[in-house]
């Protein structure tokens, strides 16, 4: 029998490749060491890599999200100057707030960034996300300190994991003691998404503040703060939860332990939460580096009321067995090193949880009850339609009866959709609160006590008001 020599191996190079190709090869990289390697093969490589700032960063999409909220104009200098308080850290020495170094004159955008949204094909927008993400990589750095992976590999159901969750600390013993244990050091993909959700949580730093102002002698007057629940209520439960554990060991617990090299100027017995509501004098200039970068007390408050929330009606719809325990804004329930929210970030926990959440969201919109939609996220894009905003209210405000049972107030829903002007801004009158009907509004959904206590502080002046 004649034989044949078998056929030499094809070698396709990267090079050899269409020039389509070669560019979703690097728009799928999600790491940016990886990108920049790649892009060290030739010339042409280098220019595929200089022509979009999004490549080597395709799981970090909240990125590019603040990098569309700093262009030139899209915070205005009024909103700029009213959301400073809420996003500035206390500074030893007299130095001066930056959010992300954006600028030296305290502006939260750029004016060197191109005014057009989602282009990210020029020069200042790749030295601007660089920059941020220089800022955001060293906080994950400084802070990310995990000291036990717990697997949820024997997870049985969604049920069982609501379960570990609210009964931490007395089914793994509540382990809080980190004395002698070593930090571990996430992988590439686990650092990306821890990346992802802190540059999402600065991202909804400037998206969650609207103000109460009200006129007088023709006047705008007042800028009083109240909070938009619209970006929250927007988010997957999923990315809720990585949040709350996001927040807890970047932002609560870096503040906690920056005390050791800190003395009180007034004694409390109390720890503090993770926000700096009194004044505090740092021994060394190392120490002021290694701040968390915004405050995220306001986040905090607004998230931990739409997980608590959510969980609540996931209970009260059957989803799960067990009525979930409420999380206090500073989390403090994750204290414990091998809560297994910590350890959502993880590499092996993914399938599982991507399973049980998509169950959750499959059992939830196949509900013969109306009311279940209320479980899902509000679709980002009804913040521009007036119609599908105030149904999901509709439906989300009806539950609270239901909610009531041993479950604290404060947590019920109660909320009213508003359009607000480009700055966040709720006009008062006397008759009521005026809806903007200027094309850069947009529908915020807000808590009606939140409303009635705005009102309350404008009282006399709206008596008085033209």
């Amino acid at each position: 029998m004649e034989t044949y020599p078998e056929p030499a191996p094809i070698v396709i190079g990267l090079l050899d490749l269409p020039t389509e190709l070669v560019v979703l090869v690097f728009q799928t990289t999600n790491s940016l060491q990886d990108a920049v390697a790649l892009s060290s093969t030739c010339k042409f490589t280098r220019q595929i890599y200089e022509y979009d700032c999004r490549i080597g960063m395709a799981g970090m999409p909240s990125a590019f999200e603040l990098l569309n909220l700093q262009r030139p104009d899209v915070i205005s200098a009024w909103r700029n100057e009213n959301l400073r308080p809420h996003l500035a850290r206390y500074r030893p020495a007299g130095s001066k707030f930056k959010f992300l170094n954006v600028s030296t004159t305290n502006r939260l955008t750029n004016p060197s960034l191109s005014p057009r949204m989602n282009s990210f094909t020029g020069i200042e927008e790749r030295k601007q996300l660089q920059m941020n993400h220089s800022i955001i990589a060293r906080l994950v750095r400084d802070h990310a300190k995990f000291e036990y992976r717990a697997s949820f590999t024997l997870v049985d159901g969604l049920e069982d994991f609501f379960y570990r969750i609210n009964k931490a600390r007395d089914y793994f013993g509540g382990v809080t003691d980190v004395a002698g244990r070593q930090s571990i050091t996430p992988s590439s993909s686990e650092t990306t998404r821890l990346l992802e959700t802190t540059y999402l949580a600065a991202a909804l730093q400037l998206k969650i503040y609207a103000f109460g102002r009200y006129t007088q002698n023709g006047k705008l007057k007042g800028g009083r703060t109240i909070l938009n629940y619209a970006p929250l209520l927007s988010l997957s439960f999923r990315q809720c939860l990585e949040l709350v554990a996001a927040l807890r060991v970047l932002f609560v617990e870096a503040d906690l332990g920056s005390l050791n090299n800190m003395y009180w100027l007034h004694y409390s017995r109390h720890p503090p939460t993770g926000s700096y509501n009194r004044k505090l004098c740092a021994t060394g200039s190392e120490e002021r580096k290694q701040h968390p970068i915004f405050s995220t007390s306001n986040l905090r408050m607004t998230l931990a009321m739409v997980v608590n929330m959510r969980a609540r009606i996931y209970s009260v719809l059957g989803a799960l067995k067990c009525k979930p325990s409420a999380l206090s804004p500073d989390f403090v329930d994750l204290s414990p090193i091998n809560h297994p929210l910590r350890s959502i970030f993880w590499d092996e926990n993914r399938p599982v949880l991507s399973k049980l959440f998509k169950r959750l969201d499959r059992r939830i919109a196949q509900s013969p009850d109306e009311i279940a939609k209320a479980a899902l996220p509000l679709h980002p894009k009804s913040t521009t339609n007036e119609t599908e905003i105030k149904e999901y209210l509709t439906r989300l405000n009806s539950l609270a009866d239901n909610l009531k049972t041993g479950f604290n107030k404060q947590y019920l829903p109660d909320f009213e959709a508003l359009r607000v002007d480009r700055d966040g801004v709720l006009l008062f009158t006397k008759t009521g609160i005026k809806n903007d009907t200027s094309k850069d509004g947009y529908w915020g959904i807000f808590r009606r006590s939140d409303l009635a206590r705005l009102r309350k502080q404008f009282g006399n002046a709206l008596q008085k008001a033209d």
